[in-house]
């Protein structure tokens, strides 16, 4: 297809930049492939740090940082530069970097690489450089006795690391060729500052075996410890890669150690926090005599049924052997205690000197990475496929049509032959490195299954692309839970190897008390307080939370770390269920403070005299300036506030930049730009995702200057000529253009059918970026499309939403109760939740402040976090009115009208919008406002 005429947004243009520099360069086995003749360096080539230039953002010397090099470089989150090196001999070289976690966002470090001006390969244009972290504290008991563990801080140190791949793929570090001669790299930010003091190309060092390293065992006669034995507690950790690592809580069995039957108490290193490739956990080990030690765990791993998870195994930063790299943990959906062992049981033994010794595990994908990776290969494959047949049958495929393929897409069809070759080279790997296992390779024998009949029998294709659809969906599932390795540790215990594995549980009997303990407390326990460091007084400010136990933890923690110590305000948090608010205040027992209101309800409250103005409050001017100056609109009516936004949220345009560049598509910024990408998307069956709902056709509004109510938001205004217009627009995208109503915008850009689409942004990019992986790296967002203004400039104005907190108005101390809103709403408060949130939820938690300075110190990649400001200061909320909630309703029943009855847009939007005003009136009358 020829490129459109549609201009690409200047803002795009660094993305496109990045995305061509991605398609020129392949994965790194094809890259590696390429150089099989050559041999490893032999000499390692040191780069001064110092003779960088080329610079670009912030790169500045430093000479204060202790305990690495005197000269080093801080390079900032927006820097990139170059250096220039002489290679005396040519071969393949791996990358050392050291460097210092300097302060930033507390992510991990990411860079891209570039050799000589190109991208190498595409895994470089993501290398990650990790960050440690430790508690900050002892664990402190609730007055309740529960065990709540501390926050965690940064150890900030230097650090020697491989570039090498964060996908988890490659386990050892990446080589580069390098030519005899003089040759540049560049290293390009990507996201966090970081400090750098050396860096070295250098020739990679190779893990002994087993075998040769029990060879040396015995040469240097060393001998098997006596009884002494070590044991360390899995949720005693040293330190940690990530600040979402933390001990929790179990009390499923009563061998557990610590047991908890009552109070929880932090007794294991949880699955759900410990599973991603490239994640560490290190524990100190100290070893009073000198001699072999066999490693044993108590562990549980009981999500991947029929498959084994992965962990690499180092000692004092060294892998003692090539097999530690990939340690196996069968699946059990009982405790189990094992050694670690070879795959036929035999257990390893280690050498370990008398003194302190670090233990660090890592989670690995082990043997399973090359099928892994075949897999999502594959899977880029069957989608691409998927595309091409979908080009010529649309979404609604006729199974009784014959539509040519062996004369339309014959490489198509021989490509589905390919893949499906591929898969069952895979299938029988896995079957021979799992077992038969059900549920873990039923996926690959259901879509062989279908793409045989689909490569047999073009004819019946259609037939089978909802079935296609369905198995392509399924392997995606199948390939992000491959990649992720749960595996749940209690103990681990180094142990003579004259001594025998202790049993993974107590027996019948004791199981049968710890499980009766647990019902009897459970009639005690006051699950609404737990976190809460001291009991109520009676004279604390109530606060009622309804997001989630984790969440009120969270906030619970803060409180009594930060709020009450600085104030001298005692608070009573309480985690309720959605909906009893209203109830409550209405039965005279509600909170001094309610959080996390929906964008309707702090009005609605105003309106009953249940919340209070928060203008009277000397200081609110200051405080607003905290957040974007629409953020407050939905909360503002006549001339009082009665909320301060938490979060703040907005549509954004997602596109798939792969299939953008290989159709030669340019980004929309206007809407007419838009009519002409719809066009050209339909010639391929593919569709623009334009979600079907008020806040769409508000924004069109907005951004053609419709002012939505009249001045005392007693009426609409949508019977204006702009107002008409602009409906008629909107719907005509769902009548004239074809457009889907309703649709699954996720799964559906996965698929590459709706490789764009206008969505939140937030709930979006943490969906996508955790549960599509065979596209990280494919697609971006930019803002929503704009309308032309007379000035020459675009008007990106989207409608965005959130949640709010109050003050209600029966609060016995206002002014501590504005004191926790100034406080909660803070920078460093909101900051500090947002972290803490991701921490326990994972990345799929990224919070959306409402304060602009902590969407600032939010850990987004620096062209994310660009793209998020060029649409917040476009961001708008639609101010809310008594009677608001019938707006939606009606402005549904219009559009459909038009989509499905071919109603006249006009004539449909005058006959609701006097339904709508009528029932703005009968509320105004009913609260006795306006007369």
């Amino acid at each position: 297809m020829e490129t459109s005429d549609i201009t690409v947004d200047p803002a795009t243009a660094q993305t496109e930049r990045l995305v061509t520099a991605h398609s020129s360069a392949g994965n790194y086995s094809e890259y590696i492939y390429s150089y099989k003749d050559k041999q490893a360096a032999a000499n390692t080539v040191t780069i001064p740090v110092m003779t960088y230039k080329n610079v670009k953002g912030e790169v500045k010397a430093r000479t204060d940082i202790p305990g690495g090099p005197k000269n080093c470089l801080f390079t900032g989150e927006e820097s990139s530069l170059t250096w220039e090196f002489s290679v005396p001999t040519e071969g393949l070289y791996g990358l050392l970097v050291t460097y210092y976690t300097a302060e930033g966002k507390g992510s991990a470090i990411e860079r891209s690489l570039y050799l000589d001006e190109a991208l190498p390969f595409t895994e470089a244009e993501t290398l990650t450089f990790s960050r440690a972290w430790e508690d900050s504290g002892e664990i402190i008991t609730d007055y309740q006795g529960n065990e709540v563990r501390p926050s965690t801080r940064e150890i900030h140190a230097w650090r020697t690391q491989n570039a090498k791949d964060s996908s988890g793929y490659y386990d050892h570090g990446f080589q580069f060729y390098l030519s005899a001669g003089v040759h540049n790299i560049t290293l390009s930010s990507v996201r966090e500052p970081m400090i750098i003091g050396g860096l070295a190309f250098t020739p990679l060092q190779q893990a002994v075996s087993y075998k040769q390293r029990q060879k040396e065992y015995q040469d240097a006669g060393y001998k098997k410890a006596s009884i002494n034995t070590i044991k360390i507690q899995a949720e005693n950790m040293l330190s940690r890669s990530d600040k979402s690592i933390y001990p929790t809580s179990n009390k499923s069995s009563a061998a557990i150690e610590p047991e908890s039957t009552g109070a929880e108490k932090l007794n294991i290193l949880d699955s759900s926090k410990f599973k991603l490739p490239g994640q560490w956990v290190r524990w100190e080990l100290q070893v009073e005599e000198s001699g072999l030690y066999q490693i044993a765990v108590r562990y549980l791993q009981s999500e991947r049924s029929g498959a084994y998870c992965s962990r690499k195994l180092l000692i004092d930063g060294e892998l003692p052997f090539a097999e530690a790299a990939s340690l196996k943990f069968a699946y059990n959906d009982q405790w189990n205690v094992q050694w670690l062992s070879d795959d036929n049981g035999t257990p390893y033994q280690f050498y370990l000197e008398a003194g302190t010794h670090v233990l660090e595990m890592q989670v690995s994908l082990g043997e399973m990475a090359e099928m892994i990776k075949e897999v999502e290969s594959i899977l880029t494959d069957l989608n691409e496929s998927y595309r091409e047949i979908f080009v010529i049958t649309g979404s609604n495929a006729d199974k009784y049509r014959d539509y040519h393929f062996t004369q339309l897409i014959p490489e198509t069809l021989a490509d589905l032959a390919v893949q499906r070759d591929r898969l069952k080279r895979v299938l029988k790997t896995l079957e021979q490195e799992v077992g038969d296992s059900g549920s873990f390779t039923s996926v690959f024998t259901n879509i062989i299954f279908d793409t045989s009949a689909m490569v047999n029998k073009p004819r019946k294709l259609a037939s089978k692309m909802e079935a296609f659809k369905s198995d392509l969906g399924a392997l995606g599932e199948w390939l992000q839970s491959a990649i992720n390795q749960p595996v749940t540790f209690d103990w681990i215990w180094a142990m003579s190897p004259a001594k025998k594995l202790p049993d993974a549980e107590k027996g019948f009997l004791a199981e049968m008390i710890h499980h009766i303990r647990l019902f009897g407390y459970s009639f005690t326990a006051d699950y609404s307080d737990i976190g809460k460091i001291k009991k109520g007084d009676g004279n604390s400010i109530k606060v009622w939370v309804t997001s989630g136990r984790d969440q009120s933890k969270i906030i619970r923690r803060m409180i009594d770390q930060d709020f009450t110590p600085s104030t001298g305000i005692s608070v009573d948090l309480q985690l309720v269920a959605g909906g009893t608010l209203l109830r409550s205040v209405l039965a005279g027992n509600g909170p001094d403070i309610a959080m996390q209101l929906g964008v309707s309800e702090p009005l609605n409250y105003a309106l009953r005299k249940a919340v209070l103005d928060l203008k009277q409050f000397d200081d609110y001017e200051t405080v607003v300036k905290r957040f974007n100056s629409n953020a407050v609109n939905p909360y503002e009516y006549m001339g009082a506030v009665y909320a301060l936004p938490e979060t703040f949220s907005y549509p954004m345009m997602f596109y798939r930049t792969d299939i953008f560049e290989k159709m030669g598509l340019r980004v929309p910024k206007t809407w007419d730009e838009v009519d002409k990408l719809i066009v050209l998307l339909s010639a391929s069956n593919m569709k623009f995702g334009l979600p079907f709902n008020t806040s769409t056709l508000v924004t069109m509004l907005v951004q053609n200057g419709v002012k939505f109510y009249n001045d005392d938001r007693t009426e609409v205004n949508l019977v204006s000529d702009e107002a008409l217009q602009t409906f008629s627009k909107w719907t005509s995208y769902y009548h004239d253009y074809g457009l889907d109503v309703s649709y699954d915008f996720s799964n559906r850009f996965r698929t590459g059918e709706m490789p764009i689409g206008i969505i939140d942004f937030v709930s979006t990019y943490n969906q996508l970026s955790v549960f599509a992986p065979e596209i990280k790296g494919q697609w971006t967002f930019v803002e929503v499309p704009g309308t032309s203004r007379a000035d020459g400039t675009i008007d990106h104005t989207a409608i965005a939403s959130g949640v709010a907190i109050s003050i209600m108005s029966s609060a016995n101390a206002p002014a501590d109760c504005w004191k926790y809103l100034k406080w909660w709403t803070d920078t460093n408060a909101q900051v500090d939740y947002g972290t803490e949130l991701e921490s326990i939820l994972g990345a799929a938690a990224r919070y959306a402040s409402a304060n602009e300075e902590a969407v600032a110190r939010t850990a987004w990649p620096v062209e994310t976090y660009q793209n998020i400001m060029r649409q917040w200061k476009y961001a708008d909320c639609l101010p809310e009115a008594p009677g608001s909630y019938i707006i939606g309703r009606y402005v549904d029943f219009a559009a459909k009208a038009v989509i499905n009855n071919n109603a006249n847009p006009g004539q449909t939007m005058i006959k609701y919008t006097k339904l709508i005003n009528s029932e703005l009136d009968r509320k105004n009358k009913e609260f006795f406002i306006n007369g």
